[in-house]
C-alpha cells in the first residue's frame, strides 16, 4: 500500500512522468496529459452498458424489459423477444476523453507500420468500447455494420 506522501504525489502526477513532463514539455499545458489517478475533487462518472442494462431491466419481475439503453450503451433480447436486431455504425475518432483522467489522442502522423489503426480509434456508435449485447442461449442475433463513407 502506498504511503500517504506517495499517494499525495500521485494525485497530480501525469502518465508521462514528472521528470519527463518537465524535460519534454516546456510550454505545454500539463493538464493535457493523462493523470495517473483521477483527482479527488473531480467527479468521475461510471457509465457502462452493464449498469445501464441492469437499470433498464430492474422491473423484469413485472414483465417490463429494456431492449435498448437510451444512450445506446446496450441492446438486449432478454425477456419475451427471441431476437436481437441492431445496426452498429463504425467510425473513427482522433481523440477520446476519459472522464476524470484526461484526453487520449491518436497519432496524427506517419507510423512505422503505416496502418490506419495507428492514426485513429475505431468506435461503434461513437463509443469505445461499443455497446453491450445481451442475449439468451438460442436467441437470434442480427448485426448490420455500417462503416463511414470515407475512412481517414
Amino acid at each position: 500500500m502506498a504511503s500517504p506522501s506517495t499517494f499525495e504525489a500521485l494525485l497530480d502526477a501525469k502518465t508521462i512522468g514528472q521528470a519527463n513532463l518537465a524535460n519534454w514539455s516546456p510550454g505545454f499545458d500539463p493538464s493535457q496529459y493523462l493523470s495517473v489517478l483521477p483527482h479527488p475533487d473531480q467527479y468521475m462518472p461510471l457509465v457502462n452498458g452493464w449498469t445501464q442494462w441492469q437499470q433498464g431491466n430492474r422491473k423484469h419481475g413485472k414483465g417490463k424489459y429494456g431492449s435498448q439503453g437510451g444512450d445506446g450503451s446496450y441492446y438486449s433480447s432478454w425477456g419475451p423477444s427471441r431476437s436481437l436486431n441492431l445496426t452498429l455504425r463504425m467510425s473513427t475518432l482522433s481523440q477520446l476523453n476519459v472522464p476524470g483522467l484526461g484526453e487520449i489522442r491518436a497519432n496524427p502522423g506517419e507510423t512505422a507500420f503505416d496502418s490506419v489503426y495507428d492514426n485513429s480509434f475505431w468506435s461503434y456508435n461513437g463509443q469505445i468500447p461499443g455497446p453491450l449485447l445481451v442475449a439468451n442461449p438460442g436467441d437470434t442475433i442480427n448485426i448490420k455494420l455500417r462503416e463511414p463513407r470515407k475512412i481517414q
